[in-house]
């Protein structure tokens, strides 16, 4: 026969496992219902003062039981809700990761095509076909990061409510779509800078063929105007020669042919000088353009 201070220590040590701020989360559940094994037992046979003083105990030791039975019983009951708000958060987030996955629009094969298949095209019109998908890219992008940060605002927010296994399942899931979305944003500034590249080189090739052009027109001009003016030369120096002759003429029938002849070059001499005032403004003209 045991006695009785025995079961008051196993009573004691069985509060003393129990959390004084009834935190139960830290609590050594094993060791507890060991220790309440250990103190039920030491029960039997151990002879107290008073039945009174047995009673007080037993219902000491009782209660306390009752109490963790109880309190226990709680935390699964809220270890249960954790699970399933974890599971349904883990759910919400794995969909905010799936459904920002940039989806495989054929951008560089749209691209190549409309390249190849659009040399007829200015450079102009075949920035503007080619930007036209980059922009539809751009958008799908913008809007994948912006489903993927809501992901990370719904794990950031709730990680306290998630169990470790959940949140390590939506973290590994967003930065999975969070390294598509990157090098998907990689290839697109890529894609883009190629194509303002070739913007810019058909402009400066197409530039320069318009610019050789037009020089090669200027220097036509100057080249028919100076046989224009040597033409000019010419034709005033036979009209002096002529109004020579004219003065000179012996007879009337001389003289109304060399007026005649005169009537002819200064017709033609009129004639030139209107083309080279027409000439020197398209001369004018194309130089303005270079400037």
């Amino acid at each position: 026969m045991s006695d009785y201070s025995e079961v008051n220590k196993n009573i004691s040590r069985l509060k003393s496992m129990v959390p004084s701020t009834f935190d139960f989360g830290k609590m050594d559940w094993k060791g507890f219902w060991d220790q309440k094994i250990i103190t039920e037992q030491s029960f039997k046979g151990s002879k107290f003062p008073s039945k009174d003083e047995r009673d007080f105990a037993w219902n000491e030791f009782q209660r306390l039981v009752n109490d963790v039975n109880a309190k226990q019983a709680e935390n699964q009951k809220a270890w249960e809700r954790k699970k399933d708000e974890s599971a349904r958060l883990k759910e919400l987030i794995l969909s905010y990761a799936s459904s920002a996955r940039p989806y495989d629009s054929g951008l560089a094969d749209l691209i190549l095509i409309i390249v190849t298949g659009g040399a007829y095209l200015g450079a102009k019109l075949l920035f503007e076909a080619i930007m036209g998908p980059l922009d539809e890219e751009k958008q799908m992008l913008k809007s994948c990061s912006e489903l993927l940060q809501k992901g990370w605002v719904t794990l950031h927010d709730n990680k306290e409510r998630m169990l470790g296994k959940d949140k390590g399942i939506a973290y590994q899931a967003l930065k999975e779509t969070e390294e598509l979305i990157d090098k998907r944003w990689g290839a697109y500034k890529v894609q883009r800078q190629q194509a303002w590249d070739k913007y810019q080189h058909e402009n400066t090739s197409k530039h320069n063929d318009w610019k050789r052009k037009v020089e090669s027109n200027i220097r036509t001009l100057e080249e028919r105007r100076e046989k224009l003016r040597n033409i000019l030369a010419h034709k005033e120096r036979h009209l002096d020669e002529l109004y020579v002759k004219l003065r000179e003429a012996w007879s009337d029938d001389y003289r109304s042919r060399v007026s005649g002849w005169i009537r002819e070059e200064e017709s033609d001499i009129s004639d030139i000088k209107e083309k080279l005032r027409n000439i020197e403004d398209w001369i004018y003209e194309n130089k303005d353009k270079l400037r």
